[in-house]
């Protein structure tokens, strides 16, 4: 399997898993259930995301650049059961996606990340790329998306 079908698996395995644990589909991967079976609401505001991202070159491995930005810091107010907030950055010429998701189960401030992940250098010809930063909220009403904005994702040496 090739290096970007093998990203491409792990991107749709993680967000499947993560889809099906939640809100949406209901299967718990837990042994804790949502409180007296409540439906999953939740009211979210996104207080900071990233406006841009990198490609940083790999200071001990030539043939990688790792896809960084920062995290997303969101307040979380009414919450039942165990609805899903997810970040994800898409750098759609590059054709990879790297996402980051978390139940939120109190009111409250987080912040979500995700860690750096590989994009072969040889797949790297440009100094800079398009991509789109996106914060959706999962939940009993259904996906929402907070924010969604196209960002410069800048090649760094």
């Amino acid at each position: 399997m090739s290096g970007n079908r093998v990203v491409a698996v792990t991107v749709l395995v993680v967000l499947a898993v993560t889809l099906a644990s939640g809100p949406l589909v209901g299967v718990s991967l837990t042994d804790d259930p949502a409180a007296d079976g409540e439906p999953n609401h939740v009211s979210v505001s996104v207080d900071e995301a990233p406006d841009d991202a990198a490609l940083v070159a790999d200071r001990h491995n030539d043939d990688l650049y790792h896809l960084r930005a920062d995290p997303v810091h969101f307040t979380v107010t009414n919450v039942s059961g165990r609805p899903t907030v997810v970040y994800r950055v898409d750098v759609p010429e590059l054709n990879h996606t790297r996402s980051a998701g978390m139940f939120v189960t109190e009111g409250g401030t987080y912040e979500v990340s995700f860690d750096p992940s590989n994009v072969d250098s040889e797949r790297v010809e440009q100094d800079r790329y398009e991509g789109t930063v996106t914060v959706q909220a999962f939940d009993a009403d259904g996906s929402r998306v907070l924010v969604e904005r196209t960002v410069t994702v800048e090649v760094e040496e």
